[in-house]
């Protein structure tokens, strides 16, 4: 018989790890929206770029079907939005 793959206990898989996904990319997403980018210095404007290419990353990795990858970018999104003070 397979093997099943190892998992964490209490980490999420398939459709629920695409949701809580979907939710850090939804939430990291908002928090930018709610920076003014013009304001930002060019270093801080450096990151919110970052962050608007690990949501785009993290939504292709869900295409994918790659949930792992695509929750460690939507992961660095929210945290770099976090830090903008989005």
């Amino acid at each position: 018989a397979p093997v099943p793959p190892l998992r964490t206990p209490g980490t999420a898989d398939g459709p629920e790890m695409a949701k809580q996904v979907r939710e850090t990319l939804d939430r990291a997403s908002r928090m930018l929206n709610n920076v003014d980018y013009q304001a930002l210095k060019p270093d801080s404007r450096a990151n919110y770029d970052n962050a608007k290419s690990f949501i785009k990353q993290a939504e292709d990795a869900l295409k994918a079907n790659n949930s792992v990858a695509a929750k460690l970018l939507a992961d660095r999104a929210e945290n770099i939005a976090k830090q903008l003070g989005g």
